[in-house]
């Protein structure tokens, strides 16, 4: 027998197939063939709000005799009542609220209680995070799986959104509502502040972790906005340095800017929400901006501590004095930091320090002198998860071949560099590095790639609302990129750069990977 069922019949002999969601192409297919419209971009979208359910796409399908694709996606906030079948359907598929409730209706009242707790989570959690923030056991989770209300890829448990919706209404209807959320809030900034402690000695690890929760994050802060500002502002301070890993600058700018709507008497708080702000200024070109937030933010720290902090702060002043052009006021800065992290043994920030030593020397011309503090900085993190310090040794060392033309060298360096900012998913850096692949391209003469390169990149500057190149970039732009551009003509030249500016970030990527030389690769995978 060939029997469908929401759970197992646990009888013996029984072979389980289970049933997933439709994939995309089949779930768009299957929807444009009941509505009898052309497929595009705003069905693709609805498809995968109503996470390719046959039967939630057939009910859609049946309204678009009255809305499009596009008005249906504006009210599926309402698609537990927005769509409903003919006469001739089973009562319980008219709706999808109808569907969901006779599985709802059928669970035991704990069950019910921990489908209800389970809608706290947003993007999914794992078993321990369940245990602690919804009550949940093995045997409960297990029941949940078994009934098709929960699913679980690898560590996490998840659920598809339509039936989320439905949980989430169940939780607010309950008594456990402000409780649940509570304890989501709470779980998650604890999460937080220490992902925030350990966030130079296993950056790489905090970073994958909370991308993976980045929904549930997000929904902490939604609801610390308004209930509680003073955990509003620590845990943004606390995902300040994540967003700036990750290069989420308009996400990070508003959620760190709301914290500073409703004053709260925290110096130290407010000091690492100020810091963080005052980085997303620089990367925009706000320099002015920039330099004020760091000033406040080194005036709060002092007032609270003149440790690992307060020199962290300090090394953010450094960066934003180097790009407003105060150099040898930026370059005494870092060699402060470096004397006052080497006194803490603060091997990081020893390391961040010598960074920055590294990048005022190398953009004023001195890479004899760069270099061997480039190479300490690269011995520094061969064991470390700071992967931004791992980068900039990389880097710069990729700027001291460049300096003497050793093309081949820069270019190892610099895909080391390259590969390893791409662990976390920096964006901005990641530009950076392509575009000294693009130099070192045309150095050992593959100019089309060089200028495929330098479009790509020009193209997500734009994207990302970044004003201008490093002055350094400039300099090797004009030694390196004309005379490709000239070798090649005018045509084939903006051809060339063209085809870069109209390329998906994926492409420039790999096109910048595909080069023959092996990169020095020594980061943790």
């Amino acid at each position: 027998m060939l029997v469908t069922s929401r759970e197992l019949l646990r009888v013996d002999g029984e072979v389980v197939y289970p049933v997933p969601a439709l994939a995309e192409p089949e779930a768009v297919e299957l929807f444009c063939a009941r509505a009898r419209i052309d497929p595009d971009e705003a069905v693709a979208d609805l498809c995968s709000r109503l996470d390719n359910l046959p039967l939630a796409l057939e009910l859609a399908a049946a309204r678009v005799r009255v809305l499009t694709p596009a008005q249906i996606l504006e009210r599926i906030s309402q698609r537990l009542d927005l769509f409903s079948a003919g006469r001739d359907a089973d009562p319980r598929q008219q709706t999808l609220r109808a569907t969901i409730a006779w599985s709802y209706d059928l669970l035991s009242r704990d069950e019910q209680r921990l489908f209800a707790r389970m809608a706290v989570f947003r993007g999914g959690c794992t078993l321990e995070t369940a245990e602690q923030v919804a009550g949940a056991d093995v045997a409960g989770l297990q029941s949940l799986l078994d009934k098709s209300l929960l699913g679980r890829t690898g560590e996490r448990f998840w659920m598809l959104e339509t039936i989320r919706e439905y949980a989430h209404e169940a939780l607010e209807a309950g008594s456990e509502s402000d409780a649940t959320r509570r304890r989501h809030a709470d779980h998650y900034l604890a999460v937080s502040e220490l992902a925030y402690t350990e966030r130079f000695d296993r950056g790489l690890t905090w970073v994958r972790r909370l991308d993976a929760e980045h929904d549930n994050l997000r929904a902490a802060l939604d609801d610390l906005q308004n209930r509680d500002p003073l955990r509003y502002l620590q845990l943004a301070g606390a995902l300040g340095w994540f967003w700036v890993a990750r290069s989420y600058f308009a996400e990070g700018s508003r959620r760190l800017e709301d914290t500073l709507a409703t004053p709260v008497e925290d110096g130290s708080l407010t000091a690492r929400v100020l810091t963080f702000l005052g980085v997303f200024d620089e990367a925009r070109g706000q320099l002015a901006n920039a330099l004020s937030r760091h000033e406040q933010a080194i005036a709060l720290w002092h007032t609270v501590e003149e440790g690992t902090e307060w020199t962290a702060a300090r090394d953010s002043l450094g960066w934003a004095l180097y790009s407003e052009g105060e150099r040898s006021r930026a370059l005494e800065l870092f060699q402060q930091n470096l004397e006052l992290a080497r006194h803490f043994g603060h091997q990081a920030l020893v390391s961040r320090s010598l960074a920055g030593v590294c990048q005022l020397l190398v953009a004023t011309g001195q890479f004899e002198r760069a270099e061997p503090l480039a190479l300490e900085l690269h011995a520094s993190t061969r064991d470390s998860e700071d992967v931004w310090c791992m980068c900039s040794a990389d880097h710069y060392l990729a700027d001291c071949a460049m300096h003497r033309r050793d093309y081949t060298l820069a270019e190892q360096h610099r895909l080391s560099a390259l590969e390893t900012v791409l662990m976390i998913g920096d964006v901005m850096q990641q530009t950076i590095e392509i575009l000294g692949l693009a130099f070192t391209a045309a150095g050992l003469g593959r100019d089309e790639d060089a200028l495929r390169l330098e479009g790509a990149v020009d193209a997500k500057w734009s994207e990302l609302g970044v004003p201008h190149a490093p002055p350094l970039s400039e300099a090797w732009r004009e030694r390196d990129l004309a005379p490709a551009r000239a070798r090649l003509g005018e045509p084939r030249a903006n051809t060339a750069f063209d085809e870069g500016r109209a390329m998906t970030w994926e492409q420039a990527i790999e096109l910048a990977l595909a080069s023959e030389v092996a990169p020095l690769v020594r980061a943790p995978q």
